[in-house]
Order: C-alpha cells, then sequence, then structure tokens
C-alpha cells in the first residue's frame, strides 16, 4: 500500500571517475540516490516484497527491521513496569529486613526502556538477483523490550 511506502532520502551528487588516459579525475554526470521506507505488519510477505523491490530496479536493500507495534509496545512496556515496579519493591524490602530496618516512602521512582531492534539483511544486487526466482526467507526473532525502574526508598 502506497501508506506503507515513505522516502527517507533524497541524494544528487556528482559522478566523477579518474580517466587513466587523460590522467585526471572526469565529471561524468550525477548521480540520483533516493532511499525508501516500507513499513508493513505482514511479515509473511517480507520475502515476496524484497524480490518485487529487486525485480522493479532497487539495487541495495538494507537494514531489514522488526519491532512491535506502537499499541503492542504499548502493552509490553506497562506490563513490564508493574512487573518491574513490584520487584524493586520487593527487593528493598528484602535489604530493609536483612539489616533490620523498614521501608519508609517512596522518593524517587524513574523508569528506563529500550526496544533493540532485530536488524537483518544488507544485500546488494547481484545476491538478490541470485536468489530472486524464489522469495528469501524472513524469519523475525522474538523482539525483546528491556526496562528498568529505579526505586528510592525512605528506610526508617
Amino acid at each position: 500500500k502506497e501508506s506503507e511506502m515513505e522516502t527517507s532520502g533524497y541524494n544528487l551528487y556528482p559522478w566523477q571517475e579518474w580517466d587513466p588516459q587523460l590522467q585526471r579525475t572526469v565529471n561524468r554526470g550525477y548521480r540520483l540516490q533516493n532511499s525508501l521506507t516500507v513499513t508493513t505488519t505482514n511479515i509473511e510477505k517480507v520475502g515476496k516484497y524484497l524480490n518485487i523491490a529487486v525485480e522493479k530496479g532497487v539495487n541495495e536493500i538494507s537494514g531489514i527491521q522488526f519491532t512491535l507495534s506502537d499499541e503492542k509496545e504499548r502493552e509490553v512496556k506497562k506490563e513490564l513496569t508493574a512487573t518491574a515496579s513490584t520487584m524493586a519493591r520487593e527487593k528493598a524490602q528484602l535489604l530493609a529486613d536483612s539489616t533490620g530496618a523498614s521501608l519508609g516512602k517512596v522518593l524517587f521512582i524513574s523508569e528506563n526502556s529500550y526496544q533493540p531492534p532485530i536488524w537483518y539483511a544488507r544485500a546488494d544486487k547481484a545476491l538478490m538477483v541470485e536468489a530472486a526466482s524464489m522469495a528469501p526467507e524472513i524469519n523475525p526473532e522474538l523482539v525483546q523490550v528491556q526496562l528498568q525502574v529505579t526505586v528510592e526508598y525512605e528506610i526508617r
């Protein structure tokens, strides 16, 4: 769908080459690099989409990435935040109990999360054309979301 594609880069630059006969660099014109980002939720068709891109003249494919949808990421982070907060309190309580102290009110809370993307293929046209008779199989691994909760308690 057109809504799943967007231009993510557009560069026009001089194309120069060394001419051994003239013993100097000569201008050959210009090169245009147009980068397109395609986003899809149809994981099963990623390989087919790559083949279509190569058939249409794409000569470099890089940075295939699998991430969670915004909705799924919010859901996962909500669950992780609740779990991490409970674990932080349990650990703080254990530390306080083992030193004969007791926990007071919460003084500070912070949360830091990161979802490392899973990066895949980088292939040039020669490699893609070689495999063009069949769609490459793209199998995303599990997407990881990391979350850290810091809680500071008053100790009594």
